[in-house]
């Protein structure tokens, strides 16, 4: 690639830009997902006298003349402002027909996170990757508070208005399980207007199945109002628990990876996503499917029915966002069976959203939580305005990861 000059708006410059940040704690610090010390914070609300000396080394700086006497104020501690959130940017290509880029390119120590400071931030990196070559096309983060106040805020295209432009098909904006009126996408900040470079949502897939998880399990406890159903019958992680004890009393627990840390929640297993994907993978799927077939029994395979579908749908979300799937070619083109299962799956949601408006006798707890549908409409429509927009000819006939 880096023999022959490539154009600005090509494929191979594409890149997603993720963001995340973190609350800076006191003591040693371990990774959740491998039970590892990565390292030590030292906090300086629990060393006060530290910090002190610390604040009185600037006073040294600042308030010596050169002459070597002290002729100023101390600095006054309070005006040192102690970082509490980390905050970090990483740009990775997202062109499958070259070698992959992912780096650090901007990091921050923050008192606090905010709408405005996520503002500048991500237009700053935006504008930086374009002076280095670089055009951020998707922008990825968790559901955090800030982060959805932050694109509410700068998100300015529906799928109409961007069929309006010729970036969408047809059957978009006349199918009914197509939300049309969601805003999806914004123009980039260093592009004219009339060249139409936009950068779309494209939340966390990690995060996304993790939270339907735990709406599921939220779904399965007596003192949560959260009541998931579907079609009349209800979705929750008690009933995956049941089947899977169930198998396992009868000696026929085979092909799941499924152990009692998947149903027995506490705060850090609700972190880990992998818990997460395996109770919603294909796994899970014929464990269900067998049971089934060992308790005949109508009436079980109609109320398994709805949860079987969400099972198999989010296990192929998560294979078609698996960037390191080695059974993953890319997306070379608009009408890509991975695109069209995005769509499937922001459909079978859509159709839960208005079976939920539509009944009467259900509420808004007996559907997802709303910021949950809004991440997989912006997820499933985003990746798959992608593919409409950047596979195509202008573009080098990119195939995108």
């Amino acid at each position: 690639d880096l023999k022959e000059p490539i154009p600005f708006l090509d494929g191979r410059r594409l890149v997603s830009i993720g963001y995340d940040s973190t609350s800076i704690t006191a003591g040693l610090q371990k990774n959740i997902a491998t039970n590892t010390v990565v390292g030590l914070a030292y906090d300086y609300d629990e060393g006060e006298s530290a910090f002190k000396a610390s604040v009185k080394s600037l006073s040294d700086v600042y308030n010596t003349s050169p002459d070597g006497n002290d002729d100023g104020d101390d600095v006054d501690e309070t005006l040192v402002e102690k970082a509490k959130h980390f905050g970090c940017f990483i740009a990775t290509t997202i062109c499958k027909n070259s070698q992959t880029i992912s780096r650090t390119v901007a990091r921050y120590a923050l008192k606090n996170v905010d709408c405005d400071f996520l503002k500048t931030a991500f237009r700053d990196v935006l504008c930086t990757l374009c002076m280095h070559g670089f055009v951020g096309v998707a922008i990825g983060m968790d559901g955090a508070s800030e982060n959805r106040s932050w694109l509410h805020s700068v998100l300015t295209h529906t799928v109409k208005d961007l069929f309006d432009l010729g970036y969408c098909p047809v059957t978009w904006t006349i199918d009914p399980f197509l939300p049309s009126d969601i805003k999806i996408a914004f123009l980039h900040p260093c592009f004219d207007k009339k060249e139409h470079v936009f950068v779309v949502a494209s939340p966390d897939m990690p995060h996304l199945v993790k939270k339907v998880v735990n709406a599921m399990e939220k779904s399965s406890l007596d003192h949560e109002k959260r009541n998931l159903k579907k079609d009349s019958q209800m979705i929750n992680l008690k009933m995956v628990e049941s089947v899977w004890r169930d198998m396992q009393t009868e000696g026929k627990l085979t092909m799941t990876r499924l152990t009692k840390d998947h149903f027995e929640k506490n705060p850090n297993s609700r972190m880990r996503s992998f818990l997460a994907f395996q109770v919603l993978s294909s796994r899970t799927s014929k464990l269900i499917q067998a049971w089934l077939k060992e308790n005949i029994d109508p009436s079980k395979e109609e109320q398994y029915k709805p949860l079987g579908e969400l099972i198999l749908l989010v296990d192929k979300l998560v294979d078609v966002m698996n960037a390191s799937n080695k059974n993953h070619d890319g997306v070379d083109r608009p009408e890509h069976l991975d695109m069209e299962h995005l769509l499937k799956v922001v459909r079978f949601f859509d159709a839960w959203r208005q079976e939920n408006e539509n009944d009467k006798n259900l509420g808004s707890f007996d559907f997802i939580p709303s910021y949950l549908y809004e991440d997989i409409v912006w997820l499933g429509l985003g990746t798959s305005f992608l593919a409409h927009r950047y596979c195509s000819e202008s573009f080098g006939n990119v195939r995108l990861k």
